[in-house]
């Protein structure tokens, strides 16, 4: 479907339709390819409005954060890794992940992004025992993490 035809069938979203009207995977790849972004942009801003009402905007108040910086991929993109045995190397500990986590509660955060190099020192356990306890002591916080190589 052309991405004219996705945004025309979009501009008649309303509460009873909104599963029907869902974008499909291929609709929205096909508007993030195709689409103008003016056009996809003024889509996106009646949408809002006809969920939400004119005086009302939604957004996500979220955090970045980099449990570790220690890495041994060397990607060529990236500024952020430090080799092991560097000395501007860390790992945050769990007390400290969740410290920079309540402080994003605090403020009505929803979100973080967990992001970090692959540290040969931290085994699969460590990853698990750090979820567990977010998800423990964090209930209210959507998780993101661990991008692919």
């Amino acid at each position: 479907m052309a991405w004219e035809s996705i945004l025309q069938q979009q501009s008649a979203w309303s509460a009873e339709r909104a599963e029907e009207l869902r974008l499909s995977s291929e609709d929205a790849l096909t508007l993030y390819d195709d689409a103008p972004l003016h056009q996809l942009m003024s889509a996106a801003h009646n949408r809002r409005i006809a969920m939400h009402g004119p005086s009302k905007v939604t957004y996500l108040v979220d955090r970045n954060i980099n449990y570790t910086n220690v890495c041994t991929i060397n990607c060529q993109f990236c500024s952020f890794y430090r080799p092991p045995g560097h000395d501007e190397t860390y790992t945050q500990s769990l007390e400290e992940i969740s410290g920079r986590i309540a402080a994003l509660e605090e403020i009505g955060g929803v979100r973080i992004l967990m992001q970090g190099g692959v540290n040969p020192e931290l085994p699969f356990e460590w990853y698990e025992t750090l979820l567990s306890h977010i998800r423990t002591n964090h209930p209210s916080i959507a998780i993101d993490c661990f991008s692919p190589i």
